[in-house]
């Protein structure tokens, strides 16, 4: 049965960004107004929301180091943190004014797209965002996040973009001439140290031990869900670290690595308000830029 019955509302690319609500764990991007030179390290590189501010109060994950849950895409936050791969701490006001400087790349922290099936590979009931082909949707054809950006299907068919599940579909123009970029940091490959939220002793080895990340996964229980990887450690040890689960990050990059291609353009912007305020494109200028702290 198609999952087209979903979904109650669909956003135009045409004269509005499509809009993503933070959370915490979400792996984002420089965004459309970004202003804040190479804060982030270089265009491209990653980073994970590990905290969302609401007026005078923050939060960061509900269940302390070894809780479940994160904040849910409704959230009323009036700014966010990201710590980026490159080892940045950073606050950001998405939204306001109508300028975005974030742009969603990965949205599993928020949960799985249930009966969903990718139509190029085998992945079932995936997480991050779910992509619908517009003129195959007689056909129920879809993709995963990874087959979308690896040009799965034909590139010249417009389709919708659902960043949450059972979310808003946001329309997306054609990937065919599409800039497209590469994603940096903490990939299979990419050296890494302990991270701001490290919480496991000498697992490591001791400080200073530089490890070497193998894979990535999504983690799916008790201890919450979102990103995880699996790190290799001079010691001979080998463990899974949170980067973004219940919006912690184990580690950071020591040399980070080239990972997957996503075009920018296709990618919703991050918002910190259910009702942020909305702009043309046409019209959008830069904003200020966000106060910046090193860890």
């Amino acid at each position: 049965e198609i999952l087209l019955r979903k979904f109650s509302k669909t956003i135009p690319c045409s004269s509005l960004y499509g809009m993503a609500v933070a959370a915490l764990g979400q792996r984002v991007v420089r965004g459309p107004n970004w202003t804040s030179g190479d804060q982030d390290e270089t265009e491209g590189t990653l980073g994970t929301v590990i905290q969302l501010s609401d007026g005078g109060s923050e939060r960061s994950d509900a269940g302390g180091d070894s809780g479940a849950g994160s904040d849910t895409p409704t959230s009323t936050a009036c700014s966010l943190t990201v710590f980026w791969d490159s080892g940045h701490k950073t606050r950001y006001s998405c939204g306001a004014d109508g300028k975005f400087c974030l742009r969603l790349v990965d949205s599993s922290v928020t949960g799985a797209h249930k009966d969903s099936s990718c139509s190029e590979c085998p992945a079932k009931d995936f997480t991050s965002i779910l992509w619908q082909c517009q003129e195959c949707a007689d056909d129920g054809i879809q993709l995963c996040n990874i087959c979308y950006h690896k040009l799965r299907h034909e590139t010249d068919h417009q389709f919708w973009a659902v960043p949450y599940p059972e979310g808003d579909r946001i329309e997306v123009p054609v990937r065919d001439g599409a800039v497209q970029l590469t994603a940096r940091g903490v990939f299979p490959g990419a050296k890494v140290c302990r991270g701001p939220h490290w919480n496991y002793g000498d697992q490591d080895g001791g400080t200073g031990s530089v490890g070497i990340v193998n894979d990535l996964n999504v983690a799916k229980g008790t201890a919450g869900q979102g990103l995880t990887a699996t790190v290799s450690w001079p010691s001979g040890g080998r463990f899974e670290y949170r980067l973004g689960t219940s919006g912690k990050v184990d580690v950071t990059c020591i040399e980070a690595v080239p990972g997957s291609l996503y075009f920018p353009e296709h990618l919703p912007v991050l918002v910190t308000s259910k009702n942020p305020v909305t702009l043309s494109t046409a019209d959008a200028s830069p904003g200020a830029d966000p106060q910046s702290t090193d860890i």
